[in-house]
């Protein structure tokens, strides 16, 4: 843009590009055009007694404040067959409900999984699936302790004292690679929680929480 004072008055480049004077070039209100400079995040989306759609649809939500509060895009990829791409991706969910019993094949998927060094974020939906959960945790060899005050996924890269409430709580524990919830994240992204919608700022912190937890996964490798 340029304000001319006079339409044979010679228009120049700005001395001051944030404050240009008549008859100056004005790029304050140009577009920027580039490079996307964006990294992009594929998720394998999991579920194990538990409803696939609904945890998607959180996904795809988290994964739009993703691209809006961060350099991640995230590519969000539901697995009906659990083995069935989980080693392309570059972090993988699980949500289980009800009884939770994992298959050999599925065990065997996630600790071939794990091996590669990439993280892992499981959460049990209801009480009747966190038995099975810590099951599945001890056969993957792992134990999750409680988050110490000092560890990343607390600060970066948002600050928090604690894990926030999701729509079960806010209990989370922490191997080095596997995060384990009883919190209800993957519900709660929707902006409901137990079907009652949540304040703007309780969404903003399980959202802004659902991000350190992706950073966390992806500063392991």
């Amino acid at each position: 843009r340029v304000k001319r004072s006079d339409v044979n008055k010679a228009v120049l480049n700005a001395a001051d590009v944030g404050h240009p004077r008549m008859d100056e070039i004005d790029l304050r209100y140009r577009k920027m055009v580039g490079p996307d400079t964006k990294r992009f995040v594929k998720v394998a989306v999991g579920c194990l007694g538990s409803d696939l759609k609904q945890i998607t649809q959180a996904w795809d939500l988290l994964g739009r404040e993703c691209s809006r509060s961060t350099s991640y895009r995230l590519i969000v990829d539901p697995m009906n067959a659990l083995p069935e791409g989980l080693l392309d991706c570059d972090l993988a969910y699980l949500a289980a409900a009800g009884d939770l019993n994992a298959d050999k094949e599925t065990i065997s998927a996630l600790q071939d999984y794990l091996k590669t060094g990439k993280g892992l974020i499981l959460e049990a939906l209801d009480e009747a699936a966190e038995e099975g959960a810590q099951n599945l945790i001890g056969k993957l060899k792992r134990k999750v302790v409680p988050i110490k005050e000092a560890s990343p996924i607390l600060s970066s890269p948002f600050l928090f004292a604690a894990p926030p409430d999701g729509a079960k709580g806010n209990q989370v524990t922490l191997d080095k690679q596997l995060i384990y919830s009883t919190a209800g994240y993957g519900l709660a992204w929707t902006g409901k929680s137990n079907g009652v919608s949540m304040s703007r700022s309780d969404i903003r912190s399980v959202h802004e929480w659902g991000l350190n937890m992706i950073s966390y996964c992806l500063s392991l490798r």
